[in-house]
């Protein structure tokens, strides 16, 4: 139905550097799921390491 089952993180572009924070212990949760990444998403993870 297209609506969010949890809120992991937040991406801000209008700061600078933008700001990008992940809860990466609930990721990896969704990801043994079987949850996939989008591209970007992938690439915000990347930045918040």
């Amino acid at each position: 139905d297209g609506r969010s089952l949890e809120e992991l993180g937040y991406f801000d572009p209008t700061k600078e550097p933008p700001l990008v924070s992940i809860k990466m212990d609930r990721l990896k949760y969704w990801l043994s799921c079987g949850a996939q990444m989008s591209d970007k998403v992938k690439s915000l993870v990347e930045k918040a390491k």
